[in-house]
């Protein structure tokens, strides 16, 4: 999957602070909402509802929220790729993120589709190679230039299915 496809600058933002996982997924949603033109509570409401039926916590200090949504207009994923300053209490005791990447796909696509897309990404986020690349960038741009150099077309990356 070339995640460049489903991000874009403005859905990347390097070493921001977090306040609370409600402040993150307001974030998440307003940056989702003008790249997909979805409402944000539309977003956010996923994003919850989603969250509600266990942690997307995946380890390694990444967490991958994702939710589904209903649009005529974009049949296409959007994701939104964050680092922070610090780590933060995302799903629990002891479950830090420092890494979270929200992914949301439309409703009327097949959704093993989008699972298995899915599957494929966070395998990819949690390649140690990649989550040490990732730390180096000081700006929107670098992180940028790193995710689409690691996940662009042509990339022969290869990364062990992630385990949720």
């Amino acid at each position: 999957m070339d995640i460049s496809k489903i991000i874009s600058l403005d859905t990347v933002k390097n070493k921001i602070s977090c306040a609370s996982k409600k402040k993150l997924f307001e974030l998440i949603s307003g940056l989702a909402s003008a790249r997909l033109d979805v409402p944000a509570d539309e977003l956010l409401d996923a994003l919850f509802q989603r969250e509600k039926l266990g942690t997307t916590y995946c380890g390694k200090g990444v967490a991958i929220p994702h939710g589904t949504f209903e649009s005529d207009k974009n049949g296409s994923p959007a994701g939104v790729f964050l680092t922070f300053d610090r780590p933060f209490e995302f799903g629990g005791p002891g479950q830090m993120a420092n890494v979270v990447f929200a992914y949301f796909s439309p409703k009327k696509k097949d959704q093993s589709d989008s699972a298995e897309e899915l599957k494929e990404i966070a395998g990819r986020i949690l390649d140690n190679e990649f989550l040490k690349a990732i730390q180096k960038p000081e700006t929107d741009q670098d992180l940028y230039n790193i995710i689409k150099s690691q996940f662009g077309e042509g990339s022969s990356a290869e990364s062990p299915a992630a385990e949720s």
